[in-house]
């Protein structure tokens, strides 16, 4: 869910968007497990707006960075933690494949990289 929170009055709509999906997720017989659930505000201010939110009386987390979808999102919008996560990521199975196919020929290292390496490389890139 997403609401741009300007005042404490948007927290408290917030909060009830919050309650209208478990009501919506308990008519239609849905679990929703809100341990988890995580609180990311974004925002460019380095003082941000310290708020709770509560569904079935469980608060949820604030954290500083969350992966969806294999994307890291951090709560300043920059891209740091996510090409350091991708680049170890790839970095490890590159090693593997330099311990494991080192006799193989050149044009099966060169497909092994595009196959294995090069996804994680490009996975959600802009070019």
């Amino acid at each position: 869910m997403y609401r741009p929170i300007h005042d404490p009055s948007d927290q408290q709509i917030f909060q009830q968007d919050i309650d209208t999906l478990l009501h919506w997720s308990h008519n239609w017989q849905m679990n929703f497990n809100a341990k988890n659930c995580y609180i990311l505000t974004v925002s460019c201010k380095s003082q941000k707006h310290a708020s709770s939110y509560t569904p079935d009386n469980i608060t949820l987390l604030s954290v500083e960075s969350f992966t969806y979808l294999g994307v890291t999102v951090s709560s300043d919008l920059r891209w740091h933690k996510h090409v350091a996560t991708v680049s170890a990521k790839a970095t490890l199975i590159l090693n593997l494949l330099h311990r494991n196919i080192y006799f193989c020929t050149s044009e099966l290292e060169a497909l092994a990289f595009t196959s294995l390496v090069r996804p994680h490389l490009e996975y959600a890139s802009a070019s």
